[in-house]
């Protein structure tokens, strides 16, 4: 997943925050309008509330991918645990254990024994 949108950097910011000084700085010395400080300081809050939410989205995105990630690595365990035999030789005889069936809720494992020989 990539990011579309633009995304503010600390650069804009700091320029940002040094364009409201500059202003405040003009409108003490009466040069410019108390409008034009409050425009820039609403540019400088924009600026930061959107590279908050996109430091937001970007974590998002992250944990979907990590909760992607997992859930497939769930699947493999249990398509692994689906085929899992075990044999083992008791008394001459084999005996083999197959995983049957997993319940997820529960985890319960049903198994099958099969014993050959006697």
């Amino acid at each position: 997943n990539s990011l579309e949108f633009y995304t503010p950097n600390s650069q804009a910011i700091a320029d940002a925050r040094e364009d409201l000084g500059l202003a405040l700085e003009l409108h003490k010395e009466g040069i410019v309008s108390k409008e034009y400080v409050t425009l820039k300081q609403e540019k400088l809050n924009r600026l930061k509330s959107l590279s908050s939410e996109v430091k937001i989205r970007q974590e998002q995105i992250s944990l979907e991918n990590q909760i992607a990630s997992t859930k497939l690595n769930i699947q493999e365990l249990q398509a692994r645990l689906n085929e899992c035999e075990i044999k083992s030789n008791v008394d001459g005889k084999v005996v083999v254990i197959r995983i049957h069936s997993i319940n997820q809720g529960k985890m319960t494992l049903r198994l099958r024994v099969l014993v050959s020989g006697t």
